[in-house]
């Protein structure tokens, strides 16, 4: 559409999302212009260069114009969504409401339609002036949705006889909430900075999980698994989930040999655990947010269990090899990663292996680690890198 349609409200503003789309193809289409401009001066091939220009020029093009071309049209009967590269329709007489659906800039507004679709808009859209004949009188779903969970938490049967003893059932479960929680936190703070890692702060976090689901189960349902802003009850995502990031996250600074056995092991361990959760807990198979809580968080336990097992309850002696330091390097990123580059050695061709800061000062390229493999007590092979 162009100008100004027959009977509509038109709001123009260029689509940010879509202009930060367009940043990396001017920055290619940049690039190769210069290279192009070199290669004809150096009288080079051009064909190339030329033809990679000319396509990143027309896709900046293309991203940008898309990204000016973003607007909303109110019809008499609908509104019309333009967002760089998305289209959407929302019939006036089928708006249910809105929710909000926050990323990483703003919270944008997703408008609910009566056949179960929905349209996204965003705040610009939502609150321009010409439109609120149209979202002034829109409920808010999610406060809708809370304020059902809170009548049905404190109308429960199963916490109390009285208002009084359904509350109190309430505030007790926060509190187990908080402290199970706080524990999470915690025990995978632990596992992310701790080094060198003890074994009981493992154990502690593959012991979490499972009480976690455990607590659900026993509550009948009254302390959640995950978390949303829409639901009343406690919630124990963070005693379930932040232990198992933490394990996922510890495993980089453990050197495995045998990845294919770990990773075999690992996905059946997974399948296993979330089979038994799905048996055990009637509200996960029949939500699928939590389902896919639980699916994230089965794998991630069966791996770090695998992982942990292995080499906790690993009581063979090892096999010690006195291995060459080639060099070693470190990586910037949003940390600060070492590694060592070692020279081949027993099952291994020649790598580079992970450590922490001590470890990486303390060694020097030329110089010998001692490295103690492993068979591991699930047949894992590992190896433990350690200063001579």
């Amino acid at each position: 559409m162009s100008g100004q349609p027959d009977g509509a409200i038109i709001v123009r503003r260029p689509h940010r999302d879509s202009l930060i789309m367009a940043l990396p193809f001017c920055a290619v289409a940049a690039i190769s212009v210069v290279v192009a401009v070199l290669s004809a001066i150096e009288d080079e091939g051009v064909a190339v260069p030329v033809l990679m220009a000319v396509i990143a020029v027309a896709l900046c093009f293309v991203v940008v114009v898309k990204a000016f071309a973003a607007r909303a049209l109110l019809y008499p009967d609908r509104l019309e969504v333009h967002t760089g590269f998305r289209f959407g329709c929302a019939p006036r007489a089928g708006l249910l409401g809105y929710r909000a659906v926050p990323n990483a800039r703003s919270s944008n507004h997703r408008l609910v339609l009566a056949g179960g679709g929905h349209v996204d808009v965003e705040p610009y859209v939502y609150n321009a002036p010409q439109l609120q004949s149209v979202f002034a009188h829109l409920p808010d779903l999610d406060e809708q949705d809370l304020a059902r969970s809170t009548e049905a938490l404190e109308n429960d049967p199963a916490l109390g006889a009285t208002p009084w003893e359904r509350r109190g059932a309430v505030a007790r479960m926060r509190s187990v909430a908080t402290v199970g929680n706080i524990a999470g936190f915690a025990c995978g703070a632990s596992l992310v900075f701790w080094r060198p890692l003890p074994g009981s702060v493992a154990v502690a976090a593959l012991l979490l999980a499972p009480l976690a689901l455990g607590l659900h189960i026993w509550s009948r349902g009254v302390l959640a698994l995950d978390a949303r802003s829409t639901d009343a009850r406690p919630s124990l995502s963070t005693m379930l989930m932040t232990p198992l990031i933490g394990l996922a996250i510890s495993s980089f600074y453990l050197h495995i040999v045998d990845e294919r056995s770990l990773a075999v092991l690992a996905l059946g361990g997974g399948c296993l655990i979330l089979a038994a959760a799905a048996t055990l807990d009637e509200e996960l198979r029949g939500t699928w947010s939590l389902f896919g809580v639980a699916t994230f968080a089965s794998f991630f336990y069966a791996y770090g269990f695998v992982v942990y097992a292995n080499m906790l309850l690993d009581r063979a002696p090892p096999k010690t090899y006195t291995v060459r330091v080639q060099d070693k390097h470190v990586t910037h990123g949003k940390s600060t990663t070492y590694y060592v580059d070692l020279a081949p050695w027993g099952p291994l061709a020649a790598s580079d292996i992970r450590v922490d800061a001590g470890f990486y000062e303390a060694v020097d390229a030329g110089s010998h680690i001692c490295i103690a493999l492993k068979p591991g007590w699930l047949g894992i092979r590992w190896f433990d890198p350690q200063l001579c």
